[in-house]
């Protein structure tokens, strides 16, 4: 069965969809990370930033039924660089193939439940939006080397 819900992260303008199959767990933990400071970037000014930690919280909280070793944050603002740097180390530590998969589960749920919130036109037009560096080439079918 088809899920009308999920957003398509293997069309999304995202960092992380940059990473090669080849590359170590700490890159795929850096790519991952511009993923969630974009979208802590594009949805605290829109949810705030409350809000944007509560979902991000939220979404680990669930993922870790899959992903055990996945970490909560300390509470603090998403703003702030040592916010996603549990996520980080967390990715950091695992096989790159389990790191990649556990980002794109965590993403998935995140989306999932701003879905349940906002509607599924504008989770995909908020998450699916040209990341803040200005890349361009998010479309790359490196990330999904394990599919």
């Amino acid at each position: 069965m088809v899920d009308d819900n999920r957003i398509d992260f293997d069309n999304a303008n995202m960092p992380s969809q940059r990473a090669r199959p080849e590359r170590q767990a700490e890159e795929v933990a850096e790519l991952a990370l511009r993923d969630w400071q974009g979208l802590a970037d594009r949805l605290s000014p829109i949810i705030g930033e409350r809000g944007f930690g509560a979902l991000y919280a939220r979404s680990l909280h669930l993922t870790q039924d899959a992903y055990p070793w996945l970490s909560l944050p300390p509470p603090q603002s998403p703003a702030s660089e040592p916010f996603f740097a549990t996520l980080r180390r967390s990715l950091e530590l695992q096989d790159p193939t389990v790191a990649a998969d556990a980002h794109r589960a965590l993403l998935h749920t995140f989306t999932n439940l701003l879905n349940s919130l906002i509607g599924k036109v504008l989770t995909a037009r908020l998450v699916q939006e040209a990341p803040p560096d200005g890349s361009t080439d998010g479309r790359s079918q490196e990330f999904r080397n394990d599919r």
